[in-house]
């Protein structure tokens, strides 16, 4: 009892779970789960098929009746004829059409012959002469085939059973011509039938539908439990493969290796390395306490700490079991070591290469030390040495001049010329080193303003002017923007710049040629110019003429005299003023060498393009 009233609850729940997915006739309101549900039931629907096919064979059967009552006559024929139709419809419908799984095509045709049928053994029986009560049970019983046995929709069903319930009325009363109270009655019997059938349909469907979710739930459940249990199987291989993975290549590694219990600092495992490394053996190895070998103690562990939260290394001091300090990288990471928390920490040994470290800073802070003391004694020594030089170009130009009387010999004169040519190239060259020292000591201020550009050409112009004259070599400034350009830089220094780049320029042209100086504006700078057709240089020349006291014609029968101070010091200027000097050249077509300063630095530019000739 108990059991039958669990299996009615059970079948209840069934029929009132999500009452929202089913039609009134018990199918899935969403096709695609119908679809799913038809594609499983389909052996079952095939199966019920044929069994109907089977039943179906007793409509050739009852050809007999026909023939007691009709005899060989043409109607007998005519009814064989139908029923044989009706057979083919049902083998059309059961052969063809469920075979290949066309549900839509084999519901219809069913349907079909289940109306032919009806209406044949009808009429069959009609003519045979049965008296409309066997004509009633037989309508009966074939409905009640038609909605329990035949595996058809429930809406096609209640079709064909409406149309039969309707012809079968039709029949009694007007060719039978049954009374009204037995049609009535009839009527009656046939609705309760048909609501019985319809209803019955619609419950065993929503139950075999509930039964298909609730199958399609314990399947995905039991393919769930067998993926959880399949990949913790996995994972409990993997674990104890990583694990003994894990032991192999903490013993083999050549990185010193300990596990460390974050509680107590305690270290659960080293490898070879690392008891090397402090000097461990393995009596002594078991249940050190890390932190005793850190020289700061918990500030080491600390720091350990925040690394593992940084997932960065830390530079430590350690002391071995000797008393030898060592400096090591530390890194760790968080790990579970049988079934606790651990601390795995690599420790690579630094000493040396932080000795060497040390070292290399040591030369270098010396190197530096002897560069300042350089640049120092250079500035001290062309200070003491301009002050005489000051002494020997006056007083020579005094002589040269007669300030104090005549000479008595010109050749005295022409001494007095030389030794002031000699002096003022010295003090030039004294004044070259001192402004490159100061640059290289940090001690070179600019003095920045606003600056003409023609002012600066016009002077470069005035001393450079006589020396072109004697080469024979013509410049020519071009003004390829417009003219009068103002920057804001430092005036002397500038002038400085131009006036090494111009006597380059002219020192390594032939006489003859034309050196051209100008200002432009080219792309996001300000750009000066000084460009020479001279001897020019190779482009992997152009290095060696920008380091100090270097030439490019470096042999001691070059052509032409210089300390190789006048480009070095032209750049340090330039980078001075957040600019770039800027060489090209080419042996045997001359060079170009452009100032480029930021546009943030010109102030003003008005006039026509002009060319002036100095």
């Amino acid at each position: 009892m108990g059991d039958g009233s669990a299996s009615s609850e059970s079948r209840a729940s069934l029929l009132m779970r999500d009452q929202g997915r089913y039609t009134r006739f018990g199918e899935f309101v969403d096709p695609e789960l119908e679809t799913k549900f038809v594609s499983q039931a389909w052996p079952e629907v095939q199966a019920r098929a044929r069994a109907a096919l089977l039943a179906s064979f007793t409509i050739p059967a009852s050809t007999i009746l026909d023939f007691m009552a009709l005899g060989a006559s043409e109607l007998y024929f005519e009814l064989l004829a139908a029923r044989i139709v009706a057979i083919l419809l049902c083998c059309l419908a059961v052969l063809v059409f469920a075979q290949k799984k066309l549900y839509t095509a084999f519901c219809y045709t069913l349907a079909i012959a289940e109306a032919y049928i009806f209406a044949v053994v009808l009429f069959a029986l009609g003519v045979d002469g049965f008296d409309p009560s066997m004509l009633m049970a037989t309508v009966c019983v074939i409905l009640v085939c038609f909605f329990f046995g035949a595996p058809n929709r429930v809406h096609l069903l209640l079709a064909v059973g409406l149309a039969s319930s309707l012809g079968f009325i039709a029949y009694a009363s007007l060719y039978l011509a049954l009374p009204s109270d037995t049609v009535a009655l009839m009527a009656i019997l046939l609705a309760a039938l048909n609501i019985l059938g319809v209803y019955s349909l619609q419950i065993n469907n929503k139950m075999r539908r509930s039964e298909f979710l609730t199958t399609n739930e314990n399947k995905a459940v039991m393919e769930r439990l067998r993926r959880e249990i399949t990949d913790r199987w996995q994972a409990e291989g993997e674990a104890r493969s990583n694990a003994l993975w894990f032991q192999s290549v903490f013993r083999a590694a050549p990185l010193p290796l300990v596990l460390v219990r974050p509680s107590d600092s305690k270290v659960l495992q080293a490898n070879k390395a690392a008891m090397e490394l402090f000097g461990l053996t393995a009596i002594n190895a078991d249940g050190f306490d890390l932190k005793g070998y850190f020289a700061d103690g918990e500030q080491s562990l600390e720091a350990i700490g925040r690394s593992l939260e940084d997932k960065s290394e830390v530079e430590m001091k350690l002391s071995t079991r000797e008393g030898r300090d060592i400096w090591a990288n530390v890194s760790g990471a968080a790990i579970r070591y049988k079934g606790a928390s651990a601390i795995l920490l690599g420790i690579q040994d630094i000493t040396e290469r932080r000795q060497e470290a040390e070292a290399l800073r040591a030369a270098r802070d010396h190197a530096d030390a002897v560069n300042r003391s350089k640049t120092e004694f250079l500035a001290n020594m062309s200070h003491e040495l301009r002050t005489p030089l000051n002494a020997i170009i006056g007083f020579s130009e005094t002589i040269n001049r007669g300030l104090f009387g005549p000479i008595g010999n010109e050749r005295y004169r022409e001494y007095a010329q030389d030794i002031h040519h000699s002096g003022v190239h010295l003090l030039n060259v004294i004044n070259d080193i001192l402004d490159l020292s100061k640059i290289e000591a940090g001690h070179f201020d600019l003095f920045e303003e606003e600056v003409d550009l023609d002012d600066v050409f016009g002077s470069t112009a005035i001393i450079l002017k006589p020396r072109a004259e004697q080469a024979g070599v013509a410049l020519t400034y071009n003004a390829e923007v417009n003219g009068e350009f103002e920057i804001y830089a430092d005036g002397r220094a500038i002038k400085q710049v131009l006036i090494n780049l111009i006597s380059n320029a002219v020192k390594f042209s032939d006489e003859g040629d034309t050196v051209h100086i100008g200002a432009s504006i080219h792309q996001d700078t300000f750009r000066i110019y000084v460009r020479d057709e001279g001897v020019g240089m190779a482009p992997e020349d152009i290095p060696k003429a920008l380091a100090p006291f270097t030439q490019v014609d470096g042999s001691l029968s070059r052509s032409h005299e210089g300390t190789g101070l006048g480009l070095p010091l032209a750049m340090r200027l330039v980078e001075l003023h957040d600019g770039e000097l800027i060489i090209e050249s080419t042996r045997g077509e001359g060079t170009t060498v452009y100032i480029e300063l930021p546009l943030s630095r010109l102030l003003f530019n008005q006039g026509a393009c002009q060319e002036a000739l100095f």
